[in-house]
């Protein structure tokens, strides 16, 4: 073992799964300490209550060659209520030195007096970063004189390699100050933009004329009707989007219906509202291969599909539909909406698992113009366990009245991590269905989640949680 390059001794740890493993190897013997380490660590987690993370901070500060290793990195403040002390500095911005490889980086909560320093460091030192997530970062600049806030650097040099920003907070309203000018720049190769923040367009106003010519991804939650114009305007600014998300979002109000936008538009999530005035300004709509709907403040799924049905009548390019919402029955004239979506693959939400025969009767009423319907996908709210006679007789009447399924999902949608927690998978040659579940290291190392705006039913993506 002695003999073996530090390469190989690396690349013969990075089998090991469970992180509980890769501490035990580096306890093993001091020559295996950095192989070990350097798989340990190319994930970090520090959190400001743990005092091991000074002790995690200090040892990253010293060793190089660990954090040349790190490929993601969250750092979670947790809160402080001390009214003299407002801001809890933990996190010195020279801890990225030496992160060269780094490619995702996670704040929740204020680490320091100047997030917008942190940031810089980041972009100086992190030539490779792809993401930046910050949650719950609005407490700067609020608490600091205005002088300070008017003096932000506006010229931070953003690395070609950023495709992903997403912020997600309450509303502090140096918010549209400190966004512009720390990410949001028309020079980045921004792919994805997600502002789930209250009163998220008060921040587009900051940026609505800005072009990011590589942006596909848009999402925005708590959209206010109020600031159409701005919304409207930065639609246009920018034709390369092609996935829209606006959860919990009002109505879209259209004043100039002349004005086209989403030119490329190919995957849309809205309120049945939204959508329809949406449509009266943009022509690919109708379009879309994904249509994700949320019933927000919808009382009644089928008045709040009325306007869907006078709008659109059909969806004739529809691949995957998914609804926000524990739906116990559709209306006829909703179902009318994809009589003619021939394609449609994928079908998510609308239905709990323990209203099995209401998934069987709606489901197999729309057998005969939904042929190629490969995958449905199922609420619950608990892991299911061993299936009950009934259960499995509703699965195996739903298999059998739709030829084209081969796999049905349970996901349970807390929190919004619309996690997976059980796959049944339809074997046609002797009639049965099979339960797949995970190994408990699966699931807790690896767990999958549905993809609303994606196309590909085959593929669950891995679920990385933001911050613990």
């Amino acid at each position: 073992m002695e003999s073996l390059p530090e390469e190989l001794k690396v690349y013969v740890a990075s089998f090991l799964i469970r992180l509980q493993d890769l501490a035990h190897l580096a306890l093993v013997s001091s020559r295996l300490l950095d192989s070990a380490r350097w798989n340990l660590y190319r994930r970090v987690i520090l959190r400001s209550n743990l005092p091991s993370s000074q002790d995690t901070i200090a040892l990253i500060l010293r060793s190089p060659t660990l954090s040349k290793g790190i490929r993601a990195i969250h750092i979670k403040t947790d809160e402080v209520r001390d009214d003299q002390h407002p801001v809890s500095i933990w996190i010195d911005k020279d801890i990225f030195h030496g992160m060269d490889q780094l490619r995702k980086v996670a704040f929740q909560g204020l680490p320091c007096a100047n997030f917008q320093e942190l940031v810089a460091s980041v972009y100086s030192h992190c030539p490779e970063v792809h993401e930046i997530i910050a949650i719950d970062i609005g407490q700067w600049p609020s608490n600091r004189s205005r002088e300070s806030v008017t003096g932000l650097n506006t010229q931070l040099v953003v690395p070609l390699s950023l495709r992903r920003i997403i912020f997600r907070s309450g509303f502090y309203p140096d918010l549209k100050i400190l966004l512009p000018s720390t990410g949001l720049t028309p020079a980045s190769r921004l792919e994805v933009l997600d502002l789930s923040v209250e009163r998220s367009t008060d921040i587009l106003e900051a940026i609505s004329s800005l072009c990011f010519p590589h942006l596909t991804t848009l999402k925005i939650a708590g959209f206010d009707a109020r600031s159409s114009r701005t919304l409207i305007k930065f639609l246009s600014s920018n034709p390369s989007i092609e996935a829209v998300s606006l959860l919990k979002s009002e109505a879209l109000i259209v004043h100039d219906r002349g004005t086209k936008v989403l030119p490329n538009l190919r995957s849309i999530c809205g309120t049945p509202r939204f959508l329809s005035a949406l449509s009266t300004i943009c022509d690919k709509v109708k379009d879309v291969e994904v249509l994700n709907i949320d019933y927000y403040k919808c009382p009644s799924v089928t008045t709040a599909s009325i306007p869907l049905v006078q709008s659109f009548k059909v969806f004739p390019n529809l691949k995957h539909f998914s609804a926000q919402s524990h739906l116990a029955a559709f209306a006829d004239d909703f179902l009318r909406l994809l009589s003619a979506s021939k394609g449609l693959q994928w079908w998510t939400g609308g239905f709990n698992f323990r209203f099995l025969d209401t998934v069987r009767y709606v489901m197999t009423s729309m057998a005969h113009f939904l042929p190629d319907l490969k995958r449905i996908d199922l609420y619950t709210w608990t892991t299911p366990g061993p299936l009950s006679d009934q259960q499995r007789g509703a699965l195996h009447d739903l298999a059998r009245e739709i030829p084209s399924l081969e796999k049905i999902c349970l996901f349970n949608d807390e929190y919004g991590s619309n996690v997976i927690v059980a796959t049944y998978r339809v074997k046609r040659e002797d009639s049965t269905l099979c339960l797949i579940r995970p190994s408990q290291v699966e699931l807790e190392e690896c767990p999958q989640y549905v993809a609303m705006d994606t196309t590909d039913w085959e593929h669950d993506p891995v679920l990385e949680n933001l911050l613990p």
